[in-house]
This record gives structure tokens, sequence and C-alpha cells, in this order.
């Protein structure tokens, strides 16, 4: 019987990697008493504690929900970040931040003015730059995944396929089998979901160029870090020296930083669009 300490995964079939079962010690039920723990310390804290120190505390009920989903299905805290080649996403990385910054932010304001005035509900705008914002990660989460699927149906040509799978394995101390048998048409996966390490999200796709650092995603990331604390400052800042009255919309965000943040995401599906790896489509 396999241990109870350690996830199993389930048998692999040639040319898939394998796909990832539940920790022994996680189940459903657990994950949603950890879930309801969070979404009622996160309505108390934006209930009872005051501006700022609200939304720190429900942006911490987020990241601990993020948690508590990435360890019951895949026992890794960053599971959530984690795509089914077993490696972390940059694209993840950013719609998973813009998306618990929104909510926790919008969550505050909306039971904050809840406890404030109980008969007049908040009617919160969101300012067109934060709908961009949104609109530009949600299609690089949507189109990255796309764009992989065409490569899954390239054969890489048999003279180079031998030397950048024995590469792979001395690089990661795998064998040759577990690496073809992992990789998906030209793109590098990973064996097991437990090999997925942070720095995944600055590396190339394919076996061409997995070894190498991708500066398409390295200046995303830094864009996209550049703008959440950016917007996270403005935000705590109208938090705190605003009442909650006065508070109507979200914050803009420069027009010219929305720009860079779209070229840059532009940029990092551009180049994944590029073939690497000497290949034919199957």
């Amino acid at each position: 019987m396999p241990s109870k300490a350690e996830p199993s995964t389930r048998v692999t079939i040639s040319g898939l990697n394998p796909l990832p079962s539940s920790p022994p010690q996680w189940n459903s039920f657990k994950v949603t008493i950890h879930l309801t723990i969070a979404l009622v310390l996160e309505f108390l804290s934006a209930w009872h504690l005051s501006q700022g120190y609200n939304l720190s505390a429900v942006i911490l009920c987020e990241f601990y929900m993020i948690i508590a989903i990435g360890k019951g299905k895949l026992n890794h805290p960053l599971g959530i970040l984690i795509n089914e080649r077993n490696l972390m996403s940059l694209s993840r990385l950013q719609i998973t931040l813009w998306t618990v910054l929104f909510t926790s932010t919008y969550f505050t304001l909306l039971v904050g003015n809840l406890a404030l005035h109980p008969e007049h509900p908040l009617q919160l705008k969101f300012d067109s730059t934060v709908l961009a914002l949104m609109g530009i990660s949600s299609v690089s989460a949507i189109f990255s995944p796309m764009i992989n699927g065409a490569k899954k149906n390239r054969a890489i040509d048999d003279s180079l396929k031998d030397q950048l799978v024995q590469s792979a394995a001395e690089a990661y101390n795998k064998s040759a089998q577990e690496i073809e048998t992992s990789m998906q048409g030209t793109l590098y996966a990973n064996p097991s979901y437990k090999d997925a390490q942070f720095s995944d999200i600055f590396e190339g796709e394919e076996m061409q160029n997995h070894a190498y650092i991708d500066i398409a995603k390295v200046q995303m990331f830094l864009f996209t870090m550049m703008a959440l604390m950016i917007y996270t400052t403005t935000i705590f800042s109208t938090l705190m020296t605003q009442d909650l009255d006065a508070i109507d919309s979200f914050p803009a965000l420069p027009e010219e930083l929305i720009g860079l943040i779209g070229i840059s995401n532009g940029g990092y599906l551009t180049s994944k669009i590029i073939n690497f790896t000497k290949s034919t489509p199957t």
C-alpha cells in the first residue's frame, strides 16, 4: 500500500505527464472547512477592523484560501500556479495576484459600507483602466495554453530529439525515459508535479530553450510586480485617507502603465508563438 504521507500519481500514458491525485492527508471535507473558516474570518475582519487593517486581513485570508486549495489538490502551497505540464505558470501568477487584490478590495469596501450603512448598499464602480487590466490578465491566462496546445501537436526531428532528451535528463538528474515520456510535443514537462519550482515562471517552454531564461517572461513579471505595488499602495492610501462614504469607485491606473502592461503581455504571448525547436506538425 502507498504511504499516506506522500501524494500519489495516476498511471501515465506515453507522451502524457502523470495526473496528480488528491493527497491522502487532505480531502474535500477538510478543504471546505479551511475555506469556510477563511471566509468567516474575512467577513469579520472587513466588518470590525479599522480601514487599512481590514483590507490587509482580507488579503491574507484570500491567500490562505489559495494555499488551502493548492495543498488540498497538489500538497503544495503554490499548487494553484502549477499547470498541466507540472510547471509553475507566469500567466497563472499574474491573474491570481490581480484577482486577490481586486476581490479583496471590493469585499472590504462592500462589507465595511454595509457595517456603517446597512440601509444603503455600496454601488462601487470599476474604472475603465481596472477593467482593461483584468482583461489583459485574462487574455494572457486564456491564450497562453491555447498557443502551447498547438506545440503539443508538433514532433521534434529524430536527429535532435535524442540529444535534447539526454541534455534535459543530465540537467535535471532524471532518466531519459522520464523526460521523453513527460514531454508534450516540443514542450518540456516535468515528470511529476512535485518537481514544479517557482523559477519555472522565468524559463523557456520548449525542449530547446527550457533551460534558459525567457526575457519576455522576465519583462512581464517586472511590469506586473511594479503595477501591483503601485496600485496596492494607491488603494491603501485611499482607504487610509478617505471615509468609506466618499469611496464610490476603484482608483484609476495611469493609462501609460496599462499600455506598458499590455505591451509586455503581448510580447509574452508573441514569444510563445515562435517555434524554437526544430519540428514538424503531426
